[in-house]
């Protein structure tokens, strides 16, 4: 599962796929959203993911995905 997040908004989208985070921000203002990844299959909504990476929405309405490289603290 990933979140989808946005600093200093509240709105949020869980999606079940990667290929389903350029789905979700179609419809969503352009910027840049923070992507989290749950290892459960079923987040509760207060719990706080893993940092996964990032996902730019241009102006244009093109979606790029940046996926962090860093290794996770453990």
């Amino acid at each position: 599962m990933y979140r989808i997040s946005q600093d200093g908004q509240e709105r949020v989208f869980d999606v079940a796929s990667v290929g389903e985070i350029q789905r979700v921000l179609r419809n969503a203002p352009p910027g840049a959203y923070n992507v989290g990844q749950f290892w459960d299959e079923a987040p509760p909504r207060i719990a706080a993911p893993r940092r996964w990476g990032t996902a730019t929405k241009n102006a244009n309405g093109k979606v790029a995905i940046t996926i962090d490289r860093r290794p996770w603290p453990v």
